[in-house]
């Protein structure tokens, strides 16, 4: 199940996210220049991740969604070159020392391995200052969006908003490094922290976290154990009229059913739920499939062919294993409703692979009497799978 949703939103599915598709443009891009890009060093991705601090307080003060999904967007375009190092730097600087997250983040990241050594211990104590030097390599990036004082010192702060981006930097971290254990706790701090505070600036980053909070007890295969907790943030983002968190909240409520295939309870949720208005297309794109998986299993396949085509026409370019699955229940629909699909228009070739003999699809090899016009031996029957005729 962990290949069905396998989209931007998250970031957990790296096979197929739209910030994969960012780094193919970035990489392409960077390609059409006199000389390669090197590597970056652990400082100059902290010397990026700094300057995402100012998009955040930008966010705060005027109240700009957009914003703040700039900042996240960037963090997570740096997913691949974090290291523990890198985040406790940046938990040092930015997160006020008397906070619960600045001790609780350092404790669960002190027990991570670093794959690259930064010098973290000499700086531990100028942490929290910024070079103006280091700072200056993203000036382009800081100065597009408006703030100033790029060059300045960064002191920490008790933003709320700072804590939740630092605990999301490092929920992204556990779970990359395989590090499932310390990201449920992770989790549940921010969880809790998220559940004391009541800002509308902080609807997007609780978003996030609270899929990250799935996906890491997902990975421990106890998604049964957080139904409650699921459900009790639910109701508290309707009464706070967090339509974001209601977004996610729900799509993860329905994936937690479907799990243990329980779809009578996510059948009476789907039904009984007030799904507020689209603010993600890959939420929108998560929902149609879930919905489309329920109805056709309760047999309404006239909807559950919509839904499905819907979702499979809206996801996202890179989403590619998102786009198989949604492909294999279209078309498993359609042969329940007594269709037969067309080659072209489902069988393409990047899903020629998945769709293999060996592949864990939720219908075995389909046969039908073969319809090509050109001659075929008597007895050749057409794998509606693979499309090709055998005898």
């Amino acid at each position: 199940m962990a290949r069905e949703v396998a989209m931007a939103d998250g970031g957990d599915e790296r096979k197929a996210t739209v910030e994969g598709a960012g780094d193919g443009r970035d990489k392409k891009d960077a390609g059409q220049g006199s000389t390669p890009q090197t590597p970056q060093t652990p400082q100059q991705v902290l010397a990026e991740l700094q300057a995402q601090r100012p998009l955040v307080e930008r966010a705060v003060v005027t109240r700009e969604v957009r914003v703040m999904a700039r900042a996240v967007r960037a963090m997570l375009a740096l997913r691949r070159r974090l290291t523990s190092g890198v985040v406790q730097a940046f938990v040092r600087a930015n997160v006020h020392g008397e906070a619960d997250a600045h001790s609780t983040l350092l404790a669960l990241l002190a027990q991570v391995d670093t794959d690259v050594d930064m010098d973290v211990g000499a700086s531990a104590d100028s942490a929290a200052a910024a070079e103006p030097t280091a700072a200056a390599s993203s000036a382009g990036a800081s100065s597009s969006s408006g703030t100033a004082g790029v060059g300045s010192v960064v002191r920490a702060t008790s933003l709320p908003e700072v804590e939740m981006f630092a605990y999301l930097m490092a929920l992204v971290l556990l779970i990359d490094r395989r590090a499932t254990a310390l990201a449920c706790e992770c989790a549940w701090a921010a969880v809790r922290r998220l559940q004391q505070v009541n800002r509308r600036t902080l609807d997007l980053l609780g978003a996030r976290i609270y899929f990250y909070f799935s996906l890491a007890h997902e990975r421990t295969n106890a998604l049964a154990s957080i139904r409650s907790t699921l459900l009790a943030l639910s109701q508290t983002a309707t009464l706070r009229h967090d339509e974001i968190g209601q977004e996610m909240l729900l799509n993860l409520l329905l994936r937690n059913y479907l799990a243990y295939n329980l779809y009578d309870q996510a059948d009476k949720l789907r039904s009984k739920a007030l799904r507020p208005d689209t603010h993600s297309n890959q939420q929108l794109c998560r929902h149609l499939y879930y919905v489309g998986r329920i109805q056709a299993v309760q047999l309404e396949y006239s909807g559950a062919k919509d839904c499905l085509q819907q979702a499979a026409r809206k996801a996202p370019a890179a989403a590619l294993g998102f786009r198989i699955e949604c492909t294999r229940w279209h078309v498993l629909v359609r042969l329940l409703l007594g269709e037969i699909p067309e080659r072209h228009s489902s069988w393409r070739p990047a899903c020629a692979p998945p769709c293999g003999p060996s592949s864990s699809s939720p219908m075995r090899c389909v046969w039908a009497t073969c319809t090509s016009s050109r001659p075929r031996p008597r007895g050749t029957r057409l794998c509606l799978r693979r499309g090709t005729c055998t005898t």
